[in-house]
């Protein structure tokens, strides 16, 4: 699935030994979401992936799509045993977390 946002948006996958970094930088919202699911789908097709980092340092926007994809990538990560970081949150990203009572279970760094 091809999804292009309306704004200024990446996303940058490195790979280091088994780690796998996923950066998106720009707003992670309804119109984004999906390019970020795209990457991390891709990933878990090619069996790339033992640990994630999911690096949300660049992220200059956030809401409950990008609630919903943080929980959608921890579950599969749980389903899968897959590891799962989620590094670099910014504090607007914490606090929305913070509200949804997931900050114990997103085991932010």
């Amino acid at each position: 699935m091809n999804h292009t946002p309306s704004y200024d948006f990446s996303v940058t996958v490195g790979h280091h030994r088994d780690t796998v970094t996923v950066a998106p930088a720009g707003d992670l919202d309804l119109a984004t979401a999906p390019l970020v699911a795209d990457h991390l789908e891709a990933l878990a097709a090619d069996g790339e992936v033992a640990h994630l980092v999911l690096d949300l340092g660049d992220v200059t926007f956030f809401d409950s799509t990008g609630v919903a994809l943080l929980l959608g990538c921890w579950r599969r990560a749980e389903r899968e045993g897959w590891e799962l970081r989620i590094v670099e949150t910014p504090p607007y990203v914490w606090r929305v977390l913070d509200l949804c009572d997931l900050l114990d279970v997103l085991r932010l760094r």
